[in-house]
């Protein structure tokens, strides 16, 4: 029995009240203005950000890419020995962090040993022979910075190209241009060439690009010729604006903390060559795109949903903050009469209802104050739509002599307005 008396308690118009959206035009100049600028900053977003700097209308594929690496002697031949500071023997007096050694030089293709002409390519830069458990000598190669990289490479976006054909999703580097940059992001005039097929830098550019002033540099206990070091050049494309590549930089950073070493057979019975030096790992990154229409969806719906947020913000403005919140509130949230009491005959609900039926003739009509004025009263003593309409901030309309209906009194109801 309690049970059903607690259920008895339960008003199912309160537990199943519908929640209905209603227009509410509230003619504030700061409430407006910040909704305007919310609308104004999305539109800026959409616009700006998502379709001029991040393409939101194209539909991205990563590209992969084959690579070849090669490696050249300087053209004009190597610096002589004597005139190498780092080499023993030399005649100059240039600053020393390490004690000279002899210096070795050969081909170029013995210098990168053991690369292979992938993206990978090493440059030694020290030698130490190793004969038995005893027997070794140490030496330098002969000015490395000097000798040249090759790079070259192909590109691809191989989905795209195979679902549209356009040539443009597949690039080989005849077809693109490319910058070295520094560590700033400034491209390093005239340090890189293209010859033929191949993007051409010296390994002392790319050390220079990388932050590595000289060989002889210091890099922990000794200098980067003695212990090596690795760097990892990438190779980034940007996307142009009809989804395709044109532009590429390569931007070279060194690996902290970490040193090449590599081990090389002599050919000669227990003879090992152990090999310091500068590996270098190219890779190539970059998107091509392919324009959708459901990616530009996507993009609009992302900053559409920032129009609910820009809605939110506002209301929570008008709710919380500004100086007449509690009458924006009343305008804002309304609640209705109980209807099941209306229709149960309860006479407050009843004149209620027939209060808002009132009201909705009233607004329904062309003077919807005629109905609660007597014949003649209605001149002179009620400003009407036309009137109002005419209504400055600094002239407000008098409404003397007018009676409006009083709301039921159990319920808050919205009476008729003059400016209604």
């Amino acid at each position: 029995r309690r049970l059903f008396d607690f259920f008895d308690t339960i008003d199912l118009d309160e537990v199943l009240a519908y929640r209905t959206p209603k227009v509410v035009i509230i003619k504030d100049r700061v409430l407006g203005a910040l909704r305007l600028s919310g609308l104004i900053a999305v539109a800026c977003y959409f616009l700006l950000v998502r379709i001029v700097a991040d393409q939101g209308y194209y539909e991205f594929e990563n590209v992969i890419a084959m690579m070849e690496t090669s490696l050249e002697a300087p053209a004009n031949g190597s610096t002589a020995a004597a005139l190498l500071p780092y080499c023993l023997g030399s005649q100059t007096s240039g600053e020393r962090h390490a004690p000279p050694l002899p210096c070795v030089t050969g081909s170029a293709a013995w210098v990168m040993l053991p690369s292979t002409g992938n993206r990978e390519i090493f440059v030694a830069t020290r030698l130490k022979e190793q004969n038995g458990v005893s027997n070794s000598s140490d030496s330098y190669f002969q000015e490395p910075e000097a000798y040249t990289v090759g790079v070259t490479f192909v590109i691809s976006a191989p989905n795209s190209f195979d679902e549209s054909g356009d040539p443009k999703f597949a690039r080989s580097i005849e077809r693109v241009k490319t910058r070295l940059l520094d560590q700033s992001n400034v491209e390093m005039t005239r340090a890189l060439t293209r010859v033929s097929r191949f993007d051409v830098m010296t390994l002392g550019s790319l050390l220079h690009a990388a932050g590595i002033s000289d060989l002889d540099a210091m890099s922990g206990d000794a200098t980067f010729r003695h212990n090596g070091a690795v760097l990892v050049a990438n190779i980034h494309c940007q996307t142009d604006r009809n989804g395709g590549i044109s532009e590429c930089d390569y931007k070279v950073k060194k690996m902290p903390h970490a040193e090449a070493k590599v081990s090389v057979p002599n050919g000669a019975k227990d003879v090992v060559q152990r090999r310091r030096g500068i590996k270098i790992f190219f890779q190539v990154t970059g998107r091509m795109g392919v324009f959708k229409w459901s990616a530009l969806v996507i993009a609009w719906v992302s900053a559409f949903a920032m129009l609910s947020f820009v809605s939110v913000v506002v209301e929570t403005l008008l709710r919380y903050v500004m100086p007449l919140r509690d009458v924006y509130s009343v305008l804002k949230w309304e609640e209705s009469v109980d209807f099941s009491d209306f229709r149960q005959g309860c006479p407050r609900a009843v004149h209620a209802v027939e209060h808002l039926r009132k009201e909705a003739r009233m607004r329904a009509a062309k003077h919807p104050f005629d109905e609660e004025l007597g014949p003649g009263e209605g001149q002179g003593a009620v400003i009407g739509h036309s009137s109002l309409a005419a209504c400055t901030h600094s002239q407000a309309p008098v409404r003397q002599g007018v009676s409006l209906p009083e709301p039921g009194p159990s319920v808050h109801l919205t009476t008729a307005r003059a400016n209604d």
